[in-house]
């Protein structure tokens, strides 16, 4: 494995503020290693790349600059455009899933209700069956005292008619 070089010591190497190597392996998007606290561990393919920068002229590092940065920002939307595809289809599945689940309670509601309609009909023909067995009890009981009324009537008539 190669040692690693830290920020300030290729800074020095290299003649520039610690800051400008931080800025430019960020900038031209080297790749490099960071340790447990965040700082580069710059190895010598890294050091040799950071050299070709600092050789570069002024302006066209900041044209190379923009442009790796503008790669670095278009492959970002690209990522962000199929992560929210991905997460777009996700919802989808789970609103099918959800409506399903919905339509399954729906159903087991309505059958539920189902049941409970029917046990209302049958107690509602039961019902119906001890008031038609009660009317015709108390129609039968109706015409036995008509009939009782009439012959008390007709006896009191013929009682009034010889009394006079």
């Amino acid at each position: 494995m190669q040692e690693a070089l830290k920020t300030r010591e290729v800074s020095s190497r290299l003649g520039v503020a610690p800051r400008t190597v931080r800025k430019w392996i960020k900038d031209f998007n080297i790749p490099c290693e960071k340790n447990d606290n965040g700082h580069y561990l710059i190895t010598e393919n890294v050091l040799r790349s950071l050299q070709e920068v600092k050789h570069i002229d002024f302006e066209e590092r900041d044209n190379l600059a923009r442009k790796v940065t503008e790669e670095k920002e278009s492959v970002d939307i690209s990522n962000v455009l199929v992560l929210v595809t991905e997460l777009t289809e996700r919802i989808n599945h789970l609103e099918r899933q959800l409506e399903q689940k919905a339509d399954e309670v729906v159903s087991y509601q309505v059958l539920q209700h189902r049941t409970e309609i029917d046990g209302v009909v049958k107690r509602l023909e039961q019902v119906e069956d001890k008031f038609d067995k009660f009317d015709k009890q108390l129609s039968f009981k109706l015409t036995e005292e008509e009939v009782a009324v009439t012959k008390s009537e007709k006896r009191n008539w013929l009682a009034n008619m010889f009394s006079l």
